[in-house]
């Protein structure tokens, strides 16, 4: 039988896999620049709407997280996002991979 220690270290293992995985699979399925809130939103898990009033309040910083191409357009860099994705998923040991 599998002492609970070994158990326990077994479990975090599989949770860090499985977002480790899930940051890799982002990584290949958005392109380098994401273009708008809807698919910046879809990498981060909230809506457009959350994206654009994080952006005006200042949470994402203009020239790191995103730039504005145009008035209308904002691109967001795709691995800023995923670091402050990681950060909020309590996966910090993802960003030194």
């Amino acid at each position: 039988m599998i002492d609970k220690e070994l158990q326990e270290q077994a479990k975090q293992m599989a949770k860090y896999l499985v977002a480790f995985m899930g940051v890799e699979l982002k990584r290949v399925m958005y392109p380098v620049e994401v273009k708008g809130d809807a698919l910046a939103g879809q990498i981060m898990g909230v809506t457009a709407e959350t994206m654009k009033q994080r952006r005006n309040r200042g949470f994402y910083r203009d020239k790191y997280h995103y730039y504005k191409k145009s008035d209308k357009i904002v691109m967001w860099y795709r691995d800023a996002l995923l670091e402050e994705w990681s950060y909020q998923n309590g996966s910090e040991a993802l960003l030194s991979s």
